[in-house]
């Protein structure tokens, strides 16, 4: 049974939060980098001070696949999505809202704050359909629909988010369904911190 019922949809665009863009660009330092975000300004007509509400999906696709190319030369587009996801959320939970995020997870426990960072995940592929299904306390399944195709820097989303949780990834696998569908199964044990 899906813990977000048989489907939660969005809007038919695909767009992502303002907030999104923010998190991706300053989880991998690109604010520290002038010239790189100077390259971004002038190739994506991209104004890192104001960056609207809302931001066009294949236009922010097409910032973290030039930045993968920048910041992992040498590796594989995938290898660069997940790393950039990764980043992007470790660093965003080392902010002020993360942090208390992060100190909402010790008292919730793994399981609940691994389902409940699986429905923020949500926000930011709003036009996505989402399923949850809990297969164990220490096992879950998240299905994407019309997810945009980008299962890496998915994957390396829900690393980051299991991990804050305290707990030791064990496995965690993408199947790509179809080329608008993913699965990712994760599974884990306690590592001690709760």
């Amino acid at each position: 049974m899906s813990e977000f019922g048989s489907k939660i949809v969005g809007s038919a665009n695909q767009y992502v939060t303002g907030n999104t863009v923010k998190i991706m660009l300053e989880g991998n330092n690109v604010h520290l980098r002038p010239a790189l975000l100077q390259a971004i300004s002038d190739q994506f007509e991209f104004d890192y001070q104001k960056i609207p509400t809302s931001y066009p999906y294949g236009k922010y696709l097409s910032i973290v696949t030039y930045l993968g190319s920048v910041l992992y030369p040498g590796k594989s587009r995938d290898e660069a999505d997940e790393a950039l996801g990764y980043n992007a959320i470790q660093a965003y939970f080392r902010g002020p809202i993360g942090q208390v995020i992060k100190a909402t997870a010790s008292i919730m426990g793994p399981q609940r704050a691994a389902k409940q960072f699986l429905r923020n995940i949500r926000t930011a592929l709003p036009w996505a359909t989402h399923e949850m299904e809990e297969v164990s306390p220490t096992r879950l399944r998240y299905r994407v629909r019309d997810g945009g195709g980008r299962v890496a820097l998915m994957r390396g989303v829900l690393r980051a988010s299991l991990e804050i949780t305290g707990v030791k990834v064990v496995r965690l696998e993408t199947k790509l369904l179809s080329p608008g569908e993913s699965l990712h199964e994760m599974e884990w044990t306690n590592s001690g911190k709760f």
